[in-house]
């Protein structure tokens, strides 16, 4: 499922544009968990990274680790 997933959506973001991407979004949001709403409209909206069950599958998981949940969520498309 995985890879019919990959073929469907974009492949993965290089490292500068992942960089680039979240350097945007902080830059021009504000902080704490109301970010996270604008990073799943980015990866899942605009830039096609992650579908929509994936992307909310990952944020339940990072609510549920420790720590800031913003940060927590790019491990998701590395």
């Amino acid at each position: 499922m995985r890879d019919s997933h990959r073929q469907q959506t974009e492949q993965h973001p290089s490292l500068t544009h992942l960089f680039t991407s979240f350097l945007r979004l902080g830059a021009t949001a504000f902080g704490g968990p109301a970010m996270v709403a604008y990073i799943k409209k980015m990866a899942v909206d605009q830039k096609n990274w992650l579908d929509e069950k994936t992307a909310r599958d990952g944020i339940a998981l990072c609510q549920a680790i420790p720590g800031a949940t913003a940060i927590r969520c790019l491990p998701m498309w590395e």
